[in-house]
């Protein structure tokens, strides 16, 4: 037969456990959210044999390993501008100049026009298309933010200077519009 058990000892052994449970849960978690951050995404790694595939000169598989990566859901939007940089090396490699030109203009549109090629990684040839694509692509923004700029400081400027409220009479002196129908100062 069995020993009768200590209830009260049993109860005390479950709220142990349970406390215990609940204490090391959220260290579980960080523990795996760790581990799954240290470790290369699907993406990244086909990315990598994309990379592979086009120094080899396997154009087809690496666009297949590209095109598996930016259609995940969960890609970043750094893997996305790797992605399509690597892929507008592939097009100019191929010399699709409209192919290349569309993808880098992808790459940077991701980045707000901040993406620079490592002249020390990449050919001449494919700097010089790159910058070209850049300037095409991004260096006109310079100048409609500054006209936007130059706009609104403007507007600012006549709203300021004129001080009147637009009632056709002059501003008091101490900066206040003179109310309608009253006689100035």
């Amino acid at each position: 037969m069995s020993k009768p058990s200590n209830l009260k000892t049993d109860r005390s052994l479950q709220a142990t456990g349970q406390w215990l449970m609940y204490a090391l849960f959220p260290l579980i978690l960080c523990t795996i959210s760790v581990v799954h951050a240290q470790t290369p995404n699907a993406c990244e790694a086909e990315l990598q044999a994309a990379e592979q595939q086009f120094v080899e000169g396997n154009f087809d598989s690496a666009f297949s390993s590209i095109r598996f990566c930016l259609t995940k859901k969960e890609v970043t939007t750094q893997d996305s501008v790797k992605a399509y940089i690597l892929l507008g090396k592939i097009y100019l490699s191929q010399n699709r100049l409209d192919q290349a030109r569309e993808a880098f203009k992808v790459a940077l549109k991701l980045t707000a026009c901040q993406l620079k090629l490592d002249a020390n990684q990449e050919t001449p040839d494919m700097i010089e298309f790159f910058k070209k694509v850049k300037k095409q692509s991004c260096g006109n923004k310079k100048w409609l933010l500054i006209g936007g700029g130059l706009a609104v400081a403007g507007g600012a400027a006549i709203l300021i200077l004129s001080q009147n409220g637009g009632n056709g009479q002059p501003p008091l002196a101490d900066g206040f519009v003179q109310p309608p129908g009253r006689p100035p100062r």
